[in-house]
């Protein structure tokens, strides 16, 4: 009975320690899997190793690879406190703070629950565009940041590259940026400082301070400009930049910009600067006593309604013309012309005639007096032109194709502002007429001919009336053209589809919160994109005959035209057409001559066609050169003139200009050249240069050969060298065969760090420049420093020239 008992006892005492250890292993487990769940469908979900919760106090601790799940956010730490009477929660211990917009890094970090404002403390803000490191970074109940001691970068994973400091630093997120007593530092070195500075870190336009140019130059000075951005509403906006010319003015510039439609737009630019070193007629650059202000204002405008009308005007205004020389290199992208002043013009597109109108009021920027006009400027007051569209008398009636009429009428007006009496020639109306009619004939598939016969006249009425007031000279041109046409494809152009080898994954960790796909059940292609090749072969025999341009009336007007020494034509339709006298003509030199002339002509090229990488035969209006780039691997083409006119006695002398052009292309390297022999004169028109990428080395060879010419021979050279992904150098020449030396050269290198971050540009450059009709060499040291500071690219932080 004792022995029964006994083994009762030990039965029980064994159930119990069975339980007892079964619920001390259950509560382990439940320690390491602590979690917490409260809110609106559990929203707030905190999980630890182990957790604590503290009734009298109304908090919550946890502790061990906590986690904080707030909906799309989480934040990741070693240890967490939350308070339930004030919704404050702080997290210690590597904090991570992960969100769709941002990643916030910190040794120490606050939360609040309820207004979801944050504060880190040795932190670091990584977005997609830039990266903010601070002892702390605030987030306020507006979303925008505050940061202390903090600095900004744009280079993710590289912060020490570059970067600008600031004591207190404001993100308004997807706008600006704004930096108080700002140093911008390089590799850890300041490199200069600013008092206040905004960048925008946001696609959209918005109101506000652009980054700052600066600049210095050891002849010009310092050079400093501060935009401000200014959005008026969604069609327009302005641009104010207040600016230091260096040392020799203040001012500033603006531009307003305004788009009309999707074709149309508006633009006013201006630029006024109060001047110490420039006054009119003075050659140096001393300063002077007094200031003057000069101005520069440039407005474009044009409009387009509908697909059938359009209309354009600009206007450039310079208080003096020795703008264009002082602030060249501030304006230099506005004042490319050697005219300013109006320019006009008109379009009308209808379906069977089309209108034209265009004119213009300018003044010669090469005027010997600086405040002055120069009236004996030839203006184009006005040209109109009528034009139909080409009328089809017949068409596809067996070997003809169409034989078709058109025509064209241009009204012109030509008048100096004030005449004089040794260039009233310069002062008239002119009407030109050229009726043409037109065949075009396909014989036996292969051959094509096409024959036109155009009449060409001008009539010119004078405004002096003491001269004889009326002139023309008119003629008939005659072209015919037969040609034969080869053509031969090797292969097709397409887009193959490739499986790659699967890669297959391995999954050791069961403790992962989400689940991985699974990569080896994804099939993955890749492209390989096969061209086609098409070889063409064309032979053509061209006959021009154009008897010379009958004149009539003013003759010594019409004579007066043969030469264009003379500087009396107005454009290329004044010349004497069908006159052999303008062979050697600079205009048209290149060109056969039109009186009786036949041309043989001969073009040899293979052509490449290769898909494009977002190939899509299939999609509705993507049509073959959306889907396609072709490219011209090989060319030969050879034209000879021959003279038929009774004038020539030996074949020599029939002999007119021979054309030649080729061109290689392939892979990285490419080679073209073309050569004009002129067997009258035996005189050359020669130009060839080659492009080619080895590697790490490119290289770009021009030579220029121009017998008419009395600087006939030049060489151009380029080499660039790639030392690493970092670092690129470069040097080129310009030689002058004649003078035989060197009148432009530089040296220069560019280091371009892998981050993408900065850049920094220095190069050394010499060249020839004339000064008072005297020779000097300009020597330019020149650096530049690159930020790229948003992700609209890089701009010019800093620009020295010495």
């Amino acid at each position: 009975m004792i022995n029964i008992r006994i083994k009762q006892f030990i039965s029980l005492a064994h159930i119990i320690l069975s339980l007892l250890f079964s619920f001390l292993f259950l509560a382990g487990e439940s320690y390491a899997k602590e979690v917490l769940s409260f809110g609106d469908q559990n929203k707030l979900q905190i999980l630890s190793d182990k957790a604590y919760r503290k009734t009298t106090e109304n908090s919550y601790e946890a502790q061990g690879n906590v986690i904080i799940k707030l909906g799309a956010n989480s934040i990741y730490g070693e240890k967490a406190s939350l308070s339930f009477a004030t919704n404050e929660s702080k997290i210690l211990g590597n904090v991570r703070y992960v969100g769709p917009a941002f990643t916030l890094y910190g040794t120490e970090l606050s939360y609040n629950l309820k207004t979801q404002t944050l504060q880190a403390m040795n932190a670091k803000l990584v977005d997609e565009n830039f990266v903010i490191l601070g002892k702390s970074i605030r987030r306020d109940n507006t979303g925008n940041f505050i940061a202390k001691d903090a600095e900004y970068t744009t280079c993710r994973d590289c912060p020490e590259s570059w970067s600008i400091q600031g004591s207190d630093v404001k993100v308004v997120p997807n706008e600006y940026i704004y930096l108080k007593h700002t140093f911008v530092k390089v590799k850890g070195v300041v490199v200069l400082y600013i008092p206040y500075l905004v960048l925008p870190i946001k696609k959209d336009r918005e109101s506000g301070l652009l980054f700052p140019k600066f600049g210095f130059d050891l002849d010009k000075g310092f050079y400093f400009q501060q935009p401000y951005f200014q959005v008026i509403n969604k069609s327009s906006d302005l641009t104010l930049s207040p600016t230091s010319y260096g040392r020799r003015a203040i001012g500033g510039e603006f531009e307003y910009r305004k788009v009309i439609n999707s074709e149309s737009n508006f633009d006013f630019f201006g630029m006024e600067a109060s001047d110490k070193i420039w006054r009119a007629e003075k050659t140096t650059s001393e300063l002077e006593g007094s200031r003057n202000l000069r101005q520069f204002y440039d407005t474009n405008v044009y409009y387009k309604p509908n697909h059938k009308f359009s209309i354009f005007g600009d206007v450039a205004f310079l208080s003096d013309l020795d703008i264009q020389a002082d602030y060249d290199i501030y304006l230099n992208e506005r004042l490319i012309d050697n005219e300013h002043g109006l320019n006009f013009g008109t379009e009308l597109n209808l379906d069977s005639f089309s209108i034209t109108g265009y004119g213009s009021f300018k003044n010669n920027s090469f005027f010997n007096n600086a405040k002055g006009f120069d009236h004996s400027y030839v203006q184009n007051i006005g040209t109109v032109e009528i034009a139909h569209t080409p009328y089809a008398i017949l068409e596809n009636l067996g070997f003809l194709n169409r034989l078709s009429f058109s025509e064209s009428i241009v009204f012109s007006k030509f008048k100096q502002n004030h005449r004089k009496s040794e260039t009233t020639q310069l002062n008239l109306s002119r009407i030109d007429y050229t009726p043409k009619l037109s065949l075009d004939v396909t014989l036996f598939n292969f051959l094509n001919f096409e024959s036109s016969l155009q009449f060409d006249g001008q009539y010119y009425y004078l405004d002096d009336k003491n001269l004889a007031q009326t002139a023309r000279k008119y003629g008939k041109h005659f072209k015919n053209s037969l040609w034969l046409e080869l053509e031969k494809s090797y292969g097709q152009a397409y887009v193959e589809k490739v499986e790659v080898q699967q890669v297959s994954t391995e999954m050791k960790d069961s403790s992962l919160i989400t689940n991985v796909p699974q990569l080896d059940k994804q099939k993955r292609e890749k492209s390989i994109l096969h061209s086609s090749y098409k070889h063409l072969l064309k032979f053509e025999l061209a006959h021009s005959y154009y008897k010379k341009q009958k004149y009539s009336g003013n003759t010594s007007l019409i004579e007066s035209f043969e030469d264009e020494s003379q500087g009396t034509r107005f454009d290329e339709r004044d010349i004497i057409r069908g006159s052999d006298s303008v062979l050697f003509d600079s205009s048209t030199r290149t060109d056969l001559p039109e009186s009786n002339t036949i041309e043989f002509s001969f073009f040899n090229s293979l052509l490449r066609k290769t898909p494009r990488s977002n190939y899509s035969p299939f999609e509705s209006f993507k049509y073959n050169y959306n889907n396609f780039d072709v490219t011209k691997v090989f060319y030969f083409n050879i034209s000879q003139g021959l003279l038929v006119g009774p004038n020539y006695e030996d074949f020599d002398d029939r002999l007119a200009r021979l054309a030649t052009s080729f061109g290689i292309n392939i892979g990285k390297f490419n080679l073209s050249g073309s050569e004009y022999y002129f067997h009258q004169n035996q005189k050359h028109i020669t130009s060839i240069g080659v492009d080619h990428t080895v590697d790490y080395f490119k290289y770009r060879l021009s030579y220029s050969y121009d017998s008419f010419s009395e600087q006939r021979r030049y060489l151009e050279s380029n080499f660039t060298l790639s030392l690493s992904d970092m670092i690129e150098l470069r040097t080129g020449h310009y030689y002058d065969f004649e003078l035989q030396r060197v009148y432009e050269s530089y040296v220069g290198a560019l280091y371009s760090p892998d981050n993408n971050c900065w850049k920094f540009d220095l190069e050394y450059r010499q060249k020839d420049k004339i000064l008072d009709n005297v020779k000097t060499q300009d020597r330019i040291i020149s650096f530049n420093f690159l930020l790229n500071y948003s992700s609209k690219g890089f701009n010019s932080l800093l620009g020295l020239r010495i």
